[in-house]
């Protein structure tokens, strides 16, 4: 079946309690090289789109208008995808809007935006070089999960109190997350080896909590503004270890958090402003540490160690180019011969 179109725009009857305008507009599609297209501009009227395509080679667009009122999600698409090489693009204008996409198959990509606040979105990809690329502004929910290998993940949000929870299983994936502005929350994970991770939050009030399960990965977070906070925690996942984090913050009352579990792996943090703190721990063997702090009531801690042969150690490097400033630097895990090799500590 090549196509199926069923379109729907009416209004209940007056004398129901629960009258209301909508648009309505459905497809479905079954075979090879599919398209399928959803234009609905409406004003002060609800939308809803769903689009099912099975097959192979597939294209799905969505163009929704304005919302209605307050209240409950009025702009609502729903795609489900099953197949190769499928392309699915969704645009929503406007407040209160919903989306959720479901891509099964390889080569996939999908490209949402969403206009105006209050925005919710959750998709889940599996298959292989998929590419997800998300736009969201002011006061939105996005929930993603991609499955797969060289997988490619870039979501923006712009706005305040605005919600992230990605995850990304597989190997050789990327990830590229951006949040600006006050109160957002970022959550993000990575199971499998040569991943790799770049987070940015700008703003007041931020939290990020990053995690990789891996081996030979690589992390960049970076936060400026004011009372931000990152968790970062990194494990290996097959004993072979080679993670790298790169942490930068910039402001005032900043806190960074990270862990690290395995061998051969490295720390890069730098802070500068006024009264940051951060704690750093490694458990495992040659791993290395390098901390910078600039500004002014800095503090530092730093724990190396964990369970491996005498002489695996590590090294620790700090320097602390601010007033009023603590530093910690303290041994972990039962084998003391494994304690940090080289430590250098500059204060000035």
């Amino acid at each position: 079946m090549r196509l199926l179109l069923l379109a729907v725009f009416g209004m209940f009857a007056p004398a129901l309690p629960c009258a209301a305008d909508f648009t309505e507009a459905l497809i479905y599609q079954e075979g090879s090289s599919n398209s399928a297209a959803i234009v609905q501009q409406q004003t002060g009227v609800d939308s809803f789109a769903s689009i099912e395509q099975e097959g192979s080679a597939n294209i799905t667009s969505i163009q929704q208008g304005s919302a209605a009122e307050a209240g409950d999600p009025s702009i609502r698409a729903t795609v489900d995808t099953h197949g190769d090489l499928n392309t699915i693009s969704i645009i929503q204008r406007d407040a209160f809007q919903d989306i959720t996409v479901l891509q099964e198959g390889s080569s996939n990509q999908i490209a949402i935006e969403q206009i105006e606040e209050d925005a919710t979105l959750n998709v889940r990809q599996s298959g292989t070089d998929q590419v997800l690329q998300i736009q969201q502004n002011r006061q939105a929910t996005a929930s993603t999960r991609q499955l797969g290998f060289q997988d490619v993940l870039r979501i923006d949000q712009g706005g305040q109190n605005n919600e992230l929870f990605a995850e990304q299983i597989g190997h050789k994936n990327f990830a590229q997350l951006s949040q600006s502005n006050t109160g957002n929350k970022l959550q993000f994970q990575q199971l499998g080896d040569e991943n790799a991770a770049i987070v940015v939050q700008s703003g007041f009030e931020n939290v990020a909590v990053v995690q990789q399960q891996t081996d030979h990965a690589t992390l960049s977070l970076f936060q400026g503004g004011l009372q931000s906070e990152a968790n970062i925690k990194q494990v290996q996942e097959d004993e072979q270890a080679n993670i790298t984090v790169t942490l930068e913050q910039s402001g005032a009352e900043m806190k960074a958090n990270i862990q690290q579990g395995g061998k051969n792996n490295t720390i890069h943090a730098s802070q500068a402003g006024f009264q940051n703190e951060i704690s750093l721990q490694q458990d495992g063997e040659f791993n290395d540490v390098s901390i910078l702090q600039t500004g002014a009531n800095a503090v530092a801690t730093v724990l190396q160690g964990g369970v491996g042969e005498p002489g695996e150690h590590g090294t620790i490097s700090v320097i602390q180019s601010a007033d009023n400033v603590n530093i910690t630097v303290g041994t972990i895990g039962g084998n003391l011969g494994n304690k940090p090799k080289h430590i250098t500590v500059l204060q000035q």
